[in-house]
């Protein structure tokens, strides 16, 4: 039996450096141009990004059953499946056609409920978690079947703030397609951290610099996407159990989060490991992801 105090450190040793959503692309001269990015055969970066999410899937959903006291192999192996799951969202939101985001990002959402009710010892698909924007549907099935929807406090901050930014201009017919609220910028590029981008996607948000959608051989679209599900991802698996569980402990709290989930925990860690970890932006593990499925 492994100890729970070793389980413990190992989720958040693993949760350090797991894909969220923050910054993509950079029109900077430092940023690697298409050729130079990793482009591996299609099944060899198949078989390594699915086994990857696969891992983190097994892993969070195992060690969490481990913690309430059930076996952690049972909760790897559901929990396995829908992190494989979870990667194939992704890589159908990165394709090309029309509304292949928001088909992604449900598919996607399956995926991470799957682990997450793995890591609660429930049947994988007893609880649905789906987005779309800003809202969060928790569909129940079987017992206390039920929808209830909650807003993301963290995309509705940007939202708000896109909105009644007169620079940006909402892309209604992309928004859709995406399954997320879309901004172009046509006269500037984002900036974040002091560098300009071409896009970016903080929460489930994409802000698109100008003329990104005309850069040479790169889909600066599809790569926000793949970011978008990268947070959707994370919040499920690590930021709403963490932050439901802070909300308990204050009165009041879980009356809150059952209307508005804060969705700031996953941000929050993607800064400090950024600040940690010094690396190019180029190099970390969620862009590496999001780049190799912009180019398949």
């Amino acid at each position: 039996m492994i100890r729970r105090r070793s389980l413990l450190a190992l989720a958040l040793s693993f949760g350090s450096i797991l894909p969220t959503a923050a910054v993509a692309q950079s029109p900077d001269d430092d940023w690697p141009k298409p050729d130079e990015a990793w482009q591996p055969p299609v099944w060899v970066g198949d078989v390594t990004f699915l086994g990857a999410n696969a891992l983190l899937g097994g892993l969070t959903a195992g060690i969490l059953r481990e913690i309430r006291g059930g076996s952690f192999t049972d909760g790897f192996a559901t929990g396995a499946l829908g992190g494989a799951v979870s990667y194939g969202g992704r890589r159908l939101a990165g394709q090309s056609f029309w509304g292949a985001g928001l088909l992604g990002r449900e598919v996607s959402a399956i995926g991470s409920s799957v682990v997450r009710n793995a890591g609660e010892a429930q049947p994988a698909l007893s609880r649905l978690t789906l987005r779309a924007g800003p809202v969060i549907l928790d569909v129940r099935r079987g017992a206390g079947a039920g929808v209830r929807a909650s807003v993301d406090g963290y995309t509705t901050m940007w939202l708000l703030a896109a909105i009644f930014d007169d620079r940006l201009r909402m892309d209604w017919n992309a928004s859709l397609s995406a399954g997320a609220p879309v901004f172009d910028a046509p006269n500037h590029f984002p900036r974040y951290d002091g560098r300009q981008l071409l896009g970016m996607a903080p929460g489930g948000l994409v802000l698109l610099g100008k003329d990104a959608r005309a850069v040479p051989d790169t889909d600066v679209f599809a790569h926000e996407r793949i970011h978008v599900l990268q947070y959707d991802f994370a919040a499920e698996l690590w930021g709403r159990p963490l932050e439901t569980w802070l909300a308990g402990l204050i009165p009041g709290g879980a009356t809150v989060v059952r209307f508005v989930q804060p969705g700031v925990t996953y941000p929050l860690i993607h800064g400090a490991v950024a600040g940690i970890f010094d690396t190019e932006w180029h190099d970390r593990p969620w862009e590496i992801e999001a780049a190799y499925i912009e180019h398949r």
